[in-house]
C-alpha cells in the first residue's frame, strides 16, 4: 500500500506545511482586533455614558469574538497537536480498535461559541419585543439553541477515528463512514487548510455512511469521484481537528495497511504501546 517511510525519526511528511500559512495569522489578528478588542472599547465608553444595555452587547460581540479567535488558534494554528498521549482503546461495534479522539478543546470552543450566539440572539429578542421582533430573533435563538440538544442526543459529538482489524472507522462531527481494510488500497498525506490524511479503497468495497444530522452539517463523507458516476470509496482526515499528532497518526495507518499480519494487535496494549512509542519499523 503506497504511503509514507514510517522509519524516519520525523514522521511529518514533506507534503505538509511545517508552519501555519500566514493568511491564517493575518485572520487571527484581525478578528482580534475587529470582534475583540474594539468591542471592549465601545463596552468601556458605553459604561461610561450609562449605557448599561449596550455595553452588555458589545461584551456579548467580544466573548463570542474571543471564541471565534480561540477556535480559529486551535484548529488553523497548532499544526503539532499533542502527540500520542490522547490515543486511547476502545470497543466500538463490538470490536477493540485504537481511538484517535479529535480535540475536545475545541469541542468545548464550538459550543460555548454557539451557545453564546442562542444568548445573544435571545437578548435582542427580550429587547426587540415592544418593537414587533420578538418572533424573529427569537427564532434565531431558538435555531442556534438547537445545537446543544444535537449534543444531548450525540447527534453531534466530538469525533474520533477507530482503527480496528476489521478496517478504519471514522466519525467526524456529524457523520460516520466506515471502510473495510480489505479494500483500503492507499493511504496518503494531503495538504488543504492544514494536514489532512485520505485513506482511499478500491471502487466496489462495501463502505458504510451516514449522515447523522439534518440541521448543523459541520462536516460530511468524503466526496471524490468515482467510476460510473458513484463516489469513490474514501475517508478524509481533517488532522486540525485530531488531539494526537496527525502525523503520527499517518505513519500508524499506513503500518497497519501495509502490515495484514499486524492488525490482530490492534485495540491491545501492543498497538498502543507502538503507536506511543512511534515504533513503525518492525
Amino acid at each position: 500500500m503506497p504511503g509514507i517511510p514510517s522509519s524516519d525519526t520525523d514522521l511529518w511528511p514533506d507534503s505538509w506545511r511545517r508552519d501555519p500559512e500566514p493568511r491564517y495569522r493575518l485572520s487571527a489578528w484581525t478578528i482580534g482586533v475587529v470582534l475583540v478588542v474594539i468591542p471592549v472599547v465601545f463596552a468601556v465608553i458605553l459604561l461610561g455614558e450609562a449605557n448599561v444595555s449596550g455595553a452588555g452587547y458589545a461584551i456579548a460581540v467580544a466573548v463570542i469574538g474571543a471564541l471565534i479567535l480561540s477556535i480559529g488558534v486551535e484548529s488553523r494554528l497548532r499544526l503539532r497537536h499533542d502527540g500520542a498521549e490522547p490515543v486511547t482503546t476502545a470497543e466500538e461495534n463490538g470490536r477493540m480498535g485504537l481511538v484517535v479522539p479529535y480535540s475536545r478543546r475545541l469541542h468545548v470552543l464550538i459550543t460555548a461559541m454557539m451557545s453564546a450566539i442562542a444568548l445573544l440572539l435571545m437578548m435582542v429578542a427580550v429587547d426587540a419585543a415592544d418593537s414587533g421582533g420578538f418572533y424573529l430573533w427569537a427564532a434565531l435563538a431558538l435555531v442556534f439553541a438547537s445545537f446543544p440538544v444535537l449534543l444531548l442526543r450525540r447527534k453531534y459529538a466530538l469525533g474520533h477515528l477507530h482503527v480496528s482489524p476489521d478496517g478504519v472507522l471514522h466519525r467526524g462531527w456529524t457523520f460516520r463512514s466506515f471502510l473495510p481494510w480489505s479494500g483500503i488500497d492507499m493511504v496518503h498525506p494531503m495538504q488543504t487548510d492544514g494536514p489532512d490524511i485520505l485513506v482511499t479503497a478500491r471502487d466496489g468495497t462495501p463502505w458504510e455512511r451516514e449522515q447523522l444530522t439534518r440541521l448543523w452539517r459541520a462536516d460530511k463523507p468524503a466526496e471524490l469521484p468515482g467510476d460510473h458516476g458513484q463516489p469513490k470509496p474514501a475517508i478524509h482526515i481533517p488532522g486540525k481537528y485530531l488531539a494526537a499528532d496527525p502525523a503520527l497518526v499517518l505513519a500508524a495507518l499506513v503500518f497497519y495497511g501495509n502490515r495484514p499480519e499486524a492488525r490482530a494487535e490492534l485495540g491491545t496494549d501492543a498497538a498502543l504501546h507502538r503507536v506511543r512509542a512511534a515504533a513503525f519499523d518492525a
